[in-house]
């Protein structure tokens, strides 16, 4: 009877983590292989540290909370190492807190999709790699903190590769609809790891 009833346990977890796991790699394929605006592009990733160059006018919350995002992507994705730095010619990823009227003057691309957006990124890649990121936070049209956290925290994690939204889980920084959610659920971590494995 004991044995009986360890193989209907094993048999049970193993199909609770293979569930996970087809999870998992669901959730990661939408969020990796298509853009938000519904652009197929394959994978793509920083293959480099990421250096991080700061401009506009961040406030004191904003840069402590981008810290905090770069703590936490350096222990989950180990591999590359996130530092901000004041070098703006030896930087990859560039974010702008201000606001979109500055920001389309310097970054013309970005411009069409200001008027509609309070958080943005673009990037450049090629063969697989990311090259450049372009990042940024409306610090005028977001006056609450925890708005402008998500943003924060949403724009440089999809600028890493992983640039898609979903309806799916309203807990997950990738969620499509509006959210004000400040950290990262269990699923995007494991999809954070799994793009960078």
């Amino acid at each position: 009877m004991k044995k009986v009833i360890l193989i209907i346990i094993l048999l049970t977890t193993k199909v609770l983590m293979s569930q996970t796991d087809v999870e998992i790699n669901s959730y990661y394929q939408e969020i990796s292989s298509k853009s938000e605006y519904g652009v197929k592009k394959g994978t793509c990733k920083f293959l480099k540290d990421v250096k991080i160059f700061v401009q506009g006018n961040p406030d004191d919350t904003m840069i402590f909370e981008l810290n905090k995002i770069i703590y936490e992507l350096d222990t989950i994705i180990g591999v590359i190492k996130f530092s901000v730095i004041d070098d703006k010619d030896s930087a990859n990823v560039f974010v702008y807190f201000g606001t979109k009227d500055e920001y389309s003057k310097i970054n013309k691309t970005a411009s069409p999709y200001l008027e509609n957006n309070y958080g943005l990124f673009l990037s450049h890649h090629l063969n697989g790699e990311i090259k450049k990121s372009y990042i940024f936070i409306d610090m005028e049209r977001t006056s609450k903190n925890n708005v402008r956290k998500h943003l924060l925290r949403e724009e440089l994690t999809q600028s890493l590769g992983l640039g898609n939204d979903s309806n799916k889980y309203p807990d997950s920084i990738f969620y499509q609809d509006w959210s004000t959610v400040t950290s990262y659920s269990k699923l995007d971590i494991e999809i954070i790891k799994q793009h960078y494995r």
